[in-house]
C-alpha cells in the first residue's frame, strides 16, 4: 500500500470515529423527546434533532455528494435506492456482514431517516476493513 493510501485510510478512520463519539456525546445530553422516535409502523420514521425541520427548510443535501469508507454495503437497499453514484470494493472483501455499511448510509442518506436524503452516495469498501474487524490485542 502507498504512502498516501495509508495517510487516506487513517484519515476517513479518524473521521469516522471521531464522529461516533461527537455523535454518541450529542445524542447523550438531549432529552429523551428529542431522541429518535419508532412507532410500530416504520414507514413513519421520525429521526429527531429537528431534522425534519431543516428538510422542510430545503436542507436536504441535494447537489451535494457524500462518501462513506465503510464495511460492505446492501448496494439495493430502498433507503438511498437510485442516489448510489459509486460503489467500489478496493481489493478482495468478504462480504457476509450486509449490516454496518448499510446502516451508516440510511443514516446519512436514508430517504425516511437520513440526515441529508437529497445528497448522492459514494460508498468505499477497503479490504482493510476486514484487517481490522479481525484485529486482536
Amino acid at each position: 500500500m502507498r504512502l498516501y493510501e495509508k495517510i487516506s485510510v487513517t484519515i476517513g478512520l479518524l473521521v469516522i470515529v471521531l464522529a461516533g463519539v461527537l455523535g454518541y456525546t450529542y445524542l447523550k445530553n438531549q432529552q429523551a423527546s428529542q431522541r429518535v422516535i419508532i412507532g410500530k409502523d416504520v414507514s413513519a420514521v421520525h429521526p429527531g434533532l429537528g431534522l425534519r425541520a431543516l428538510h422542510e427548510q430545503g436542507y436536504t443535501g441535494k447537489g451535494v455528494n457524500v462518501a462513506i469508507i465503510d464495511g460492505p454495503l446492501l448496494v439495493d437497499h430502498e433507503e438511498f435506492s437510485g442516489r448510489l453514484v459509486h460503489s467500489e470494493k478496493v481489493g478482495v472483501v468478504n462480504e457476509t456482514d450486509l449490516y454496518h455499511g448499510t446502516t451508516v448510509a440510511s443514516v446519512l442518506v436514508g430517504n425516511r431517516c437520513g440526515v441529508v436524503p437529497a445528497a448522492n452516495l459514494h460508498f468505499l469498501l477497503p479490504a482493510l476493513w476486514m484487517r481490522i474487524m479481525s484485529w486482536q490485542p
